[in-house]
């Protein structure tokens, strides 16, 4: 339904992609049809339509994360609703060795942060007695050397709008041998909602741990796709 190859001249600002507010920095095309996206990166672009409640939709991203730990690096789905904002997280990563202990995850929430440093204006769908990303940490199902920092991954994010109980996050490699599957978060109000604008949003931040290890700060991003099932 809609993709990005982020094909463009190496040093280029993606074409279409908005930084999200002030005090955020900018990805840039690698040359090579990926984009490099550093430390302080949060960019958006709206998808093509508005998706009626019921419509299946699928969030698909090429990713290879930061080798670094502290920054939060991420590919996610959100809209922004009069009274609630949301989003849904194909995955997110704090690093091999974050202090933490985060390491890398899938998640929805209720809402987002605007812009750094901003405190969140409400609670997150899950409670901290129960955070669905502390309970699946996705690390432990790839392979050694062949973790979500060392090598790129397809990261999926299936669900119905406006719905709940029908979430399903995924992960493959390169030759499409399957990683994990799982229907966490569940039992949660899925805050992507009917008739309003989505965007597609691609994060790097917070660089909180200056002495965790890890060589590469950047996360790099192959490709986008939303797929519209029915």
């Amino acid at each position: 339904m809609w993709s990005e190859d982020f094909d463009g001249p190496a040093g280029a600002a993606p074409a279409g992609w908005q930084i999200s507010a002030a005090g955020w920095g900018n990805a840039n095309y690698s040359g090579w049809g990926a984009i490099n996206v550093p430390v302080g990166t949060n960019i958006f672009r709206s998808a093509p339509v508005n998706y009626p409640s019921g419509t299946r939709l699928a969030l698909q991203a090429g990713v290879m994360m930061p080798s670094t730990s502290g920054n939060l690096a991420g590919v996610f789905m959100r809209h922004h609703g009069s009274t609630n904002w949301g989003e849904i997280d194909v995955v997110e990563s704090w690093g091999p060795n974050d202090l933490a202990g985060k390491k890398a995850q899938v998640a929805t929430h209720q809402c987002e942060k605007s812009a750094p440093n901003v405190p969140y204006p409400c609670q997150p769908d899950v409670t901290s007695a129960n955070n669905d990303w502390e309970d699946f940490k996705i690390p432990g199902f790839f392979a050694l050397g062949n973790k979500p920092w060392d090598s790129y991954h397809r990261y999926q994010a299936e669900w119905t709008v406006a719905s709940t109980n029908n979430l399903i996050m995924s992960a493959y490699d390169y030759s499409y041998a399957q990683r994990y599957q799982t229907t966490k978060p569940s039992n949660k109000l899925l805050r992507v909602q009917a008739n309003t604008d989505h965007f597609v949003t691609i994060s790097n931040k917070y660089a909180v741990c200056s002495s965790c290890g890890g060589t590469r700060s950047e996360m790099w991003v192959d490709y986008i796709q939303l797929l519209a099932y029915y």
